[in-house]
């Protein structure tokens, strides 16, 4: 049975092109969402929103009382993991659901690992993947994390005195 929650606001990791029943969702449980079809966008809008609930909303826009990021089909997310991690790091206040066969269900504390891409995956560079070298093998299997000096700088990109 769905729940109204008028006070939360989300952010929405989909894949971009393809249809997400999520938002149907998301509306008959009346939160708020922004759509996002990668996680480093996601977790820079999660990190903003929460900024904007500490400090009040500035355009008079609705109250945000909870945060939450729901990730639809999180087992075609490779970056999953860290974003986690991250998420709960730095916005530990946030729910984190996943959307996946038609139901939203809470994500456990600890994801389970994933098994690492194969080398026969070819990078946004066009050059096929090379193979860790030998010893290796812990750091190719990670995905990036993100830092805290990328948080900052994405938190703080609209109080920079240049612009």
């Amino acid at each position: 049975m769905a729940t109204t929650d008028h006070g939360t606001t989300c952010v929405l990791l989909a894949p971009s092109g393809k249809p997400c029943d999520a938002r149907g969702e998301l509306d008959r449980r009346g939160w708020t969402f922004h759509e996002v079809h990668d996680p480093l966008p996601a977790m820079a809008q999660l990190c903003l929103l929460d900024l904007e609930l500490a400090t009040g909303q500035p355009d008079g826009g609705p109250v945000v009382e909870r945060l939450a990021m729901v990730v639809v089909e999180p087992q075609d997310w490779p970056q999953l993991p860290a974003m986690l991690t991250a998420a709960r790091r730095y916005v530990p206040q946030a729910a984190l659901w996943s959307y996946r066969d038609g139901a939203l269900t809470e994500l456990s504390t600890t994801e389970p690992a994933r098994d690492p891409p194969s080398n026969d995956v070819v990078p946004s560079s066009g050059q096929p993947a090379s193979p860790p070298p030998p010893g290796n093998d812990r750091a190719a299997a990670e995905p990036p994390q993100i830092s805290a000096d990328e948080i900052d700088m994405l938190l703080d990109d609209n109080r920079r005195p240049d612009r």
